[in-house]
């Protein structure tokens, strides 16, 4: 995890949030399931390509958008103006009239939602 996410220094468990934090399915700001269903549908494209794994993870400078077949269904149409209410986190740059995301760098521990302690975490695993 740390030499996936390129920092040496970082205990384990910021390095698996921070992994978690940039799969696709984690990246629209909507409830997880839903997230995960659009993806699994193909609603989404990463770098001009669909995709429909929601595991995947993203990295610095991917960009990823509303399939152009999608936008015309009904519930990609109004939601642009749901879009501009909502923040988006600092490492993404959103273009909501677009329904297009970047992401501009990876998240730091800060940056990520949840209270949650990570150290519990690699502790249940590391005893597997």
């Amino acid at each position: 995890i740390r030499a996936r996410n390129g920092s040496s220094g970082s205990p384990v468990g910021g390095g698996i949030l921070r992994t978690t934090a940039s799969r696709i399915s984690s990246t629209p700001r909507f409830v997880f399931a839903l997230a995960r269903l659009l993806v699994t549908h193909g609603h989404f494209v990463v770098n001009d390509r669909r995709t429909d794994v929601p595991s995947m993870l993203l990295k610095e400078g991917d960009v990823v958008s509303v399939r152009e077949g999608s936008l015309k269904t009904n519930y990609f149409k109004g939601l642009n103006e749901v879009a501009e209410s909502r923040t988006a986190p600092e490492w993404l740059v959103r273009d909501s009239k677009n329904l297009t995301g970047t992401v501009q760098r990876m998240p730091e521990r800060a940056e990520i939602d949840g209270i949650l302690n990570e150290q519990l975490i690699v502790e249940y695993y590391s005893r597997r």
